[in-house]
This record gives structure tokens, sequence and C-alpha cells, in this order.
């Protein structure tokens, strides 16, 4: 396994985590394959991410729902210091989503370790 691009480099000083915040967004399935989507393709739009996002349940029939229900669980993810947002050197009317610099992410065949030094999380593509 290889660290990712997006791990904590030395230069980066290591987060500070907020228990609650963090399980509360492990919790849900569609903020899971969120992170490992983050992880594998490295910092992507939130339109880009609605495919990697989606969960199991019966919401949001269209692709505007779709990408409102992304939308909402990348801000979990920011209020928790997992994701970042940057802005878009392509284009400056869109947003990019990446891990944040101070998660330590190893990148595997099939699997993504997450370690949040109070807790690791191991995610595969559907989220498990």
């Amino acid at each position: 396994m290889g660290i990712s691009s997006f791990s904590n480099s030395g230069t980066v000083p290591a987060a500070k985590w907020d228990e609650k915040l963090v399980f509360a967004a492990l919790i849900s399935q569609p903020r899971r394959k969120l992170m490992f989507a983050l992880a594998v393709g490295g910092p992507q739009t939130a339109a880009n991410l609605t495919q990697a996002g989606r969960g199991k349940g019966r919401y949001c029939k269209t692709a505007t729902g779709y990408l409102d229900r992304t939308l909402k669980n990348l801000k979990v993810l920011i209020k928790a210091g997992i994701v970042v947002q940057l802005e878009d050197p392509q284009d400056q009317r869109r947003w990019l989503y990446a891990l944040a610099p101070g998660l330590k992410v190893i990148v595997g065949d099939g699997e993504t370790v997450f370690d949040f030094d109070f807790v690791v999380a191991r995610l595969s593509e559907d989220g498990n």
C-alpha cells in the first residue's frame, strides 16, 4: 500500500479531530463513499462526486436531487475537518473538494485506510 499524496507529509501539522463530528460523518455510507472517491481520485467537483455519493435509499430521483444530497454530505465532511473546499484553478466558478491535508490516508488495492489518530477507518469503494 502506498501513502496517498493527500496524507500528512510532515509540512502540514497533524489535524485535531473532534471525535463526535468524525463519528457523525463516518456513520453514513454515502459519506464514506465520498471519502473513498476523494482518496482514490483526488480533488473533484461536487458534480463529479454525485455517482460516488449515492446511497441505497430512495431519495433524490433526479440528477439535481443527487447533487443536492452530495453537497449536503460534503458540508458534513467539511464541518468534521475531513474534506476541504478549494477554488478550481481552471474554472473559478466551481469548487473542488479534497481530503484535508492533515488526514493520514493509505490507498491500497480495493481498500483505503483513513487514520484519525483515535480511530482507523478501512473503506472500500462501496463505503464499507
